[in-house]
């Protein structure tokens, strides 16, 4: 079964923030483009064993310190009650929550099982 990674998280919140792909990693302030980052720091703290440097250099090539800035950020919202980051966390978590049972890819059964089980 396929994990959730790095680039799973990255790929989900793009998606789902509708932000532009090949702009997400500048250094811009875009609030989109810096409100992305954010949950993809957050997402990939919670989903992955990866450290804050190690998240950091994959998601914006930020330091630790960002990231855990970027945590906090989003971890503030989500306690006031902001509707866009809600709504966007809640469509992030339920992507991720599925993303191992939708990217199994369907293997090819060999003539041997296909006799096994009578096909």
């Amino acid at each position: 079964m396929e994990t959730i990674n790095i680039d799973s998280i990255i790929s989900i919140v793009i998606d789902v923030t509708n932000v532009n792909k090949s702009l997400w990693h500048r250094k811009s302030r875009q609030h989109d483009l810096v409100l992305s980052r954010q949950l993809m720091h957050f997402f990939a703290k919670k989903y992955t064993k990866l450290t804050l440097e190690k998240i950091g250099e994959k998601i914006g090539n930020k330091d630790h310190a960002t990231v855990l800035h970027s945590i906090k950020v989003i971890e503030n919202y989500l306690s006031t009650d902001d509707k866009k980051v809600k709504r966007f966390t809640k469509e992030i978590e339920n992507r991720l929550k599925y993303y191992k049972f939708d990217n199994i890819a369907p293997r090819k059964l060999d003539i041997v099982e296909l006799l096994k089980h009578n096909i």
